[in-house]
């Protein structure tokens, strides 16, 4: 049969929030039919926003960073910051890639977007562990694996995408995920692990992708 098509509004960044590309989806199936991309927040230039004025907090302020055995750095969130409501994680530091997001990294932080850049290659385990506010996730294209407990209590979070580049799903990666309606499994996945999804109540469709 053919698709129910439905528009999923695009939505304009703000100094406080990412925007959203224009999508669609069928109403019927639950087909991601065109992908939402998320938009950056407003750019700041010199630690101020371009358009509004609004001070950024600098990298040192909001994160932690481990220089790491191949000369690239992790990053994790700074214990002693307050995250704002959307975080920026920063491609560089000290002229070096940030290609690495340390396990539990973010753990229990109240943010409710995260915008990963495409230098990061590896999220560790228990990343976004309890991140109860979080309802927006993005996937970088060089990360292969979600690994276990990444997103397990993030019990806000509606809206993710499982880029076409992962290979396997951790266990307990999006347990207790309650808000979560539906989910697009990409055909390049080979290994969904032991309660991946276990406890996600709003549950209603999954859609295996096939090449």
């Amino acid at each position: 049969l053919p698709h129910t098509v439905v528009t999923d509004s695009a939505k304009e960044p703000t100094c406080s929030a990412i925007g959203l590309t224009e999508g669609k989806h069928c109403s019927v199936c639950q087909e991601i039919l065109v992908s939402q991309n998320y938009i950056p927040q407003h750019n700041f230039i010199d630690e101020k926003c371009s358009i509004c004025n609004m001070t950024q907090p600098t990298a040192d302020e909001l994160f932690s960073f481990v220089l790491l055995g191949d000369g690239t750095y992790g990053i994790s969130a700074n214990t002693d910051a307050t995250l704002p409501d959307v975080v920026y994680i920063p491609d560089t530091y000290n002229g070096k890639p940030v290609t690495q997001i340390l396990e539990s990294a973010f753990y229990r932080c109240e943010f409710k977007s995260v915008y990963i850049p495409e230098s990061i290659t590896v999220i560790g385990d228990d990343a976004f562990h309890a991140c109860s506010k979080l309802e927006n996730i993005s996937l970088p294209s060089q990360v292969t694996e979600i690994g276990d407990s990444v997103f397990c209590l993030c019990k806000s979070l509606k809206n993710f995408d499982i880029s076409e580049s992962i290979v396997n799903i951790g266990n307990y990666a999006f347990a207790y995920c309650r808000a979560v309606e539906s989910i697009v499994i990409p055909a390049g996945v080979k290994y969904i692990r032991e309660h991946a999804f276990e406890h996600c109540t709003s549950l209603k469709s999954v859609t295996f992708m096939s090449n």
